[in-house]
């Protein structure tokens, strides 16, 4: 029979409404969005004041990892599964910051500070394994999908080694030329080719930081964000996160190294700790998003620290807005130099501050950074390094605030740090090598040279170079033994005569006022060592005896801490106090929210 309009019509119409109720009943539903908060017991609480990360969630989203312990125990990784409500500690992670996860989500890397190693543990029991320990000043690490483990080291560019141990690999060098100084928070790519990390330059503060993109194989590179941390999701969007804490997202292309679009803003107040902006943000492929949130860190508190260890505050009414990059103690120990960055502002400036509790008062001024305080023997003036030429250069100016500073020394490469010997015929200089990271040793004859001429370098790092105080005599950090230990030479002519200080490793030498000690900080233990030498009639190392530990930032290719003209007490940097006002925030289907957000 045939079928006539009417019953065709009908027919059809019966098959459109089948089809609308099985696309009803079967289209993908968007999987709600929860946010919920994680109380941690006590002895697992995360520290929001320290300047590292402490907390990775596995890509398969089962498994978070975190840095926990109550505030006078060391702290140790914790492994918490999505469907249990108790963690339980990794064996061998004591003091491990950084912790990262291996892609198939069944190892942890991480950092440990004493000593500085780089370190993979199963998550099913069994010791760490030990990849290298000669790291120094390592901010983050990712274990990507081509084997390698990606991280920071040297205070250099990017380095990577193989998951199962081998010898370290050069994969981005720093560009001195660009005053670039240190990357940070690397993430490699699933593509196998494309890293991403935070790259900051000499003099910069957290606002003026850059996300870069690099291609691995041909080393091709370019900023992408001005932003302090990122992450990239499988969702194939790039999350930034600002120095002010707001938290952006854009498509990113891998293959142009490049956002596609502008950005959108989700959410506000991620914790943005220390001046060098670690922030805490952790998001699983399978969509789930993890960070700390609260205010900025404080800054770090200034403090005299007796010989025994007590600690007392060089001005309790000190201005918590005022964030100190650098010190220097004038040579009657009466005034304070500091480079320092207040309240919102981008760049450094050099301040004096009149002590125990007098006044604070700016002395330079302009667009410019300007760090690295060092006063001039007579005590008059501030030697302190400056970008205002676009090059980094030695300036000085009167220590009262009158005249103008005036250039002393300009050199080929960056400048990272300056120290006039104590008859004020010399300069020397910490130089910043692309190719060596953290830099070398240079010196600068004050009314004869035109230019800075090399002291030691070449192949390995020297840093932190001190003067005894008879200038007859160079202290100063090399890692030429394979980590960083204390050496002298005698000054000017280095290459008559080399002698070894320090013996299981150690930082940031300084002589005391006495010429009968040598002060360092061990870089294998939170030591501070005084260890007795004899200048005359040739050098001699003595006695080496334990002062006190500490948890000061005593720098490392910088020194940032001074001792007073008795020899009594030190003058140092120590974290903000206590665990901070910060809550850890878990967000689920955190990509369904993305995509959302990004069709507005």
């Amino acid at each position: 029979q045939r079928w006539n309009r009417t019953t065709v019509g009908l027919v059809a119409a019966s098959i459109l409404l089948l089809v609308a109720a099985l696309w009803g009943w079967l289209r993908p539903v968007p999987r709600p969005v929860s946010r919920f908060a994680i109380a941690l017991p006590e002895d697992q609480a995360l520290d929001g004041a320290t300047p590292s990360q402490h907390i990775a969630l596995s890509p398969d989203g089962t498994q978070l990892v975190y840095v926990g312990g109550a505030e006078d125990e060391v702290p140790r990784l914790w492994v918490r599964a999505q469907d249990d409500l108790i963690a339980r500690p990794l064996a061998g992670t004591e003091g491990a910051y950084n912790p990262f996860f291996s892609p198939d989500s069944r190892q942890v890397g991480f950092f440990t500070e004493q000593p500085r190693s780089l370190k993979v543990v199963p998550l099913t029991g069994g010791l760490p394994l030990t990849l290298t320990d000669t790291l120094l000043g390592v901010s983050g690490g990712s274990w990507g999908p081509d084997g390698y483990i990606y991280f920071d080291a040297d205070h250099g560019g990017l380095n990577r080694i193989r998951a199962t141990g081998g010898q370290r690999e050069g994969v981005i060098a720093l560009d001195s030329a660009e005053r670039e100084v240190g990357v940070a928070w690397p993430q490699a790519l699933p593509d196998g080719r494309t890293v991403i990390y935070r790259m900051r330059r000499a003099g910069d503060g957290p606002a003026s930081f850059d996300i870069v993109a690099a291609d691995i194989e041909s080393g091709r590179r370019q900023s992408v964000a001005r932003a302090v941390f990122a992450r990239y999701t499988s969702s194939g969007h790039l999350l930034h996160v600002t120095a002010e804490g707001t938290l952006l997202a854009a498509l990113f292309d891998p293959g142009k190294l490049a956002l596609s679009g502008l950005p959108t803003m989700l959410v506000e107040g991620i914790r943005v700790a220390g001046g060098f902006g670690a922030v805490d943000l952790t998001v699983s492929e399978t969509g789930t998003l993890l960070y700390l949130a609260g205010p900025p860190a404080g800054a770090s508190e200034l403090v005299w620290v007796e010989r025994d260890g007590t600690l007392r505050p060089v001005d309790p009414n000190w201005s918590e807005d005022v964030e100190v990059t650098a010190l220097a103690l004038s040579p009657d120990g009466t005034r304070l130099a500091v480079s320092a960055r207040r309240g919102s502002q981008e760049g450094a400036d050099i301040w004096v501050k009149q002590l125990p509790d007098g006044p604070l008062t700016r002395l330079t001024f302009g667009e410019a950074s300007n760090h690295r305080p060092a006063w001039t023997p007579d005590g008059r003036s501030v030697l302190f390094l400056s970008d205002r030429d676009g090059t980094g250069a030695v300036y000085v100016k009167r220590a009262d605030g009158t005249g103008s500073a005036e250039l002393v020394v300009r050199a080929d490469r960056a400048i990272g740090e300056v120290l006039p010997s104590p008859d004020g015929n010399w300069l020397v200089l910490r130089t910043t090598y692309a190719a060596a990271g953290s830099g070398d040793i240079a010196s600068f004859r004050m009314g004869a040279d035109t230019a800075p001429t090399p002291l030691l370098g070449a192949e390995f790092m020297e840093v932190t170079p001190t003067l005894s105080p008879d200038g007859r005599l160079l202290a100063y950090v090399s890692n030429e033994s394979g980590r960083p230990e204390v050496y002298v030479r005698p000054f000017p002519d280095v290459d008559a005569a080399r002698w070894q200080v320090s013996t299981q490793g150690g930082w940031s030498p300084l002589w005391a006022h006495s010429g009968k000690e040598l002060f360092f900080r061990g870089s294998n233990s939170p030591d501070m060592y005084a260890v007795e030498v004899q200048t005359s009639p040739t050098f001699v190392v003595g006695e080496t005896r334990t002062l006190f530990q500490t948890i000061a930032e005593l720098g490392l290719v910088i020194r940032l801490y001074a001792v007073s003209p008795d020899d009594q007490r030190f003058l140092m940097l120590y974290p903000p106090h206590g665990r901070g006002d910060v809550q850890l925030v878990r967000v689920e289907n955190f990509l369904e929210e993305l995509k959302r957000r990004m069709e507005r």
